[in-house]
């Protein structure tokens, strides 16, 4: 498990332990435990990260960050795009993620708390507007219509059973 950005990037590179210990002048072994997450730089070895592979000093203080998935320029292979309520359940899960995550600093989690706040709002005014929409549809597709005009037909001479059934579509809004 990556516990830090600076791990991450000193992960990514495409170096030996040799290599990035010679660059940084210091030996392999410290270079596999920032490697491995058992240690961190000390400051002067993370100025020489820093100065040889572009690593900011202050990345080894932070949560990791995974770069952004390409997106294709072609749709899903079985035509389906996810829904504005989907991708936002989807970016719930990795804010849940991130908050779970152990190295996690406090002004991070606040923020991290903040974007969760807005997309949990974001999420409950999309299953609003989903249900409102589903509602709508039943009520104004053309078989549906015709169906309540023939149970009210079909009711007009038990004007009692009549006025049940229009209390009852009433309170569904139907």
């Amino acid at each position: 498990m990556v516990d830090s950005e600076g791990q991450r990037l000193l992960l990514a590179l495409d170096k030996s332990l040799g290599e990035i210990a010679s660059a940084v002048r210091c030996n392999r072994t410290s270079v596999l435990d920032w490697r491995n997450g058992n240690k961190t730089p000390v400051p002067e070895m993370r100025a020489r990260l820093f100065t040889a592979y572009a690593i900011p000093t202050a990345a080894w203080d932070r949560v990791p960050t995974t770069p952004e998935p390409e997106r294709s320029s072609l749709p899903p292979a079985d035509g389906a795009t996810p829904t504005t309520l989907e991708t936002c359940v989807a970016r719930l899960a990795q804010l849940s993620k991130q908050l779970g995550h152990k190295g996690l600093r406090p002004a991070d989690a606040a923020r991290f708390m903040t974007i969760e706040n807005r997309y949990l709002a974001l999420r409950n005014q999309l299953q609003k507007e989903a249900e409102l929409l589903e509602d709508r549809i039943v009520r104004e597709h053309p078989r549906w219509q015709a169906l309540r005009g023939a149970l009210l037909k079909a009711l007009a001479p038990h004007p009692a059973a009549a006025k049940a059934v229009i209390d009852v579509l009433t309170a569904q809004e139907m």
